[in-house]
């Protein structure tokens, strides 16, 4: 029974749990990466009133972060590095602004990377090592 429990666990990690965390990530942090440099100005003023230090950098460097994870995730080369990039960044919008559905969808998804990987499904391997890349 036990033996049963950890396959289901394992089978679980290795197929379908981390598609569907790293869709989660691309899905809800596209719109809002993207958003950080076509609404420039209102984002400026949302990290104002936030309090973020130097808000017209923070706005950009949150942005290129918010990017670089989508990347990552997206292709399954160096998911784990984008996803732990955006743990702080997760942690800081629930703190500074507050704490929605999806800041948390992405935060527990991007911990959820960081831990057990994105499986073998990725679309680029540029190294030509395949597993070693996600994993």
């Amino acid at each position: 029974m036990v033996q049963n429990a950890l396959q289901f666990d394992t089978d679980l990690a290795d197929g379908r749990l981390p598609v569907v965390l790293r869709g989660l990530v691309v899905l809800i942090l596209t719109g809002p990466a993207i958003g950080k440099f076509v609404l420039y100005t209102d984002r400026v003023g949302r990290f104002t009133q936030y309090g973020i230090p130097a808000p017209e950098i923070m706005v950009v460097v949150v942005g290129v972060l918010q990017l670089f994870t989508v990347g990552t995730v997206a292709t399954g080369v160096l998911a784990r590095v984008g996803a732990l990039v955006t743990v702080p960044v997760m942690v800081t919008a629930m703190v500074v602004a507050s704490a929605n559905v999806a800041n948390a969808l992405v935060l527990v998804s991007c911990i959820g990377i960081v831990l057990i990987g994105t499986g073998d499904e990725y679309i680029w391997d540029p190294l030509g090592v395949g597993e070693a890349v996600t994993r």
